[in-house]
């Protein structure tokens, strides 16, 4: 099972309420989705590691290193993303020369 068909319809529907135009977001736009995609992803993981879990019989060992050995990883966009010439919410200051 891919990674978006365990989305729900409120997460799809947090998702897309971020734009309105999918082929012309914002620099900020984009990084809000990428982190809305990125909680997500996390809380469906989380949800994941709770039932295999509940589904194991219990262990004696302390889980807590198990928990530190995860890493969130950047998140690639799957296909490219299109940016209007209108980018008035994107602080140009924020980018390294």
């Amino acid at each position: 099972m891919g990674a978006f068909e365990t989305y729900t319809a409120t997460q799809w529907n947090e998702i897309l309420q971020l734009t309105d135009e999918f082929e012309f977001w914002t620099a900020s736009q984009t990084f809000a989705v990428n982190e809305t995609l990125d909680r997500v992803e996390n809380e469906n993981h989380n949800e994941t590691q709770m039932v295999k879990r509940q589904l194991s019989k219990p262990d004696i060992d302390d889980d807590s290193e198990e928990e530190e050995r995860v890493e969130k990883r950047p998140r690639q966009p799957a296909s490219p993303i299109l940016f209007s010439d209108d980018d008035s919410d994107f602080d140009t200051s924020q980018v390294s020369k």
